[in-house]
């Protein structure tokens, strides 16, 4: 059987509970506490910086990716756009002149 602890300082809980209160994240009903609009906005944006950050956690922390790596595609992307980006203005600049 799991046992919950208790807590034995409720100051820090009221302090934090409080702020989300003023800052209208949350609002009281009676001895019930309820997400506003704002405070399900932020819920969804938390939710989904935690989805995003499980998917890249494996990625940055693993073996498959590294600084370097990744210095090194973004090299070899560039390069790459760049090579196509000249010849595309090679091949206008020898059109232009044909005409």
């Amino acid at each position: 059987m799991e046992h919950v602890r208790h807590l034995t300082s409720t100051g820090n809980f009221n302090y934090h509970l409080n702020f989300l209160l003023e800052n209208s994240v949350i609002t009281k009903d009676g001895i019930v506490y309820k997400l506003t609009k704002k405070g399900l906005e932020i819920a969804r944006v938390l939710k989904d910086v935690d989805q995003n950050w499980n998917k890249l956690e494996s990625t940055l922390r693993g073996e498959r990716m590294s600084t370097f790596s990744c210095a090194e595609q973004f090299e070899e992307e560039t390069n790459k756009n760049a090579k196509g980006y000249l010849n595309s203005m090679e091949w206008t600049s020898s059109r232009t002149r044909e005409e």
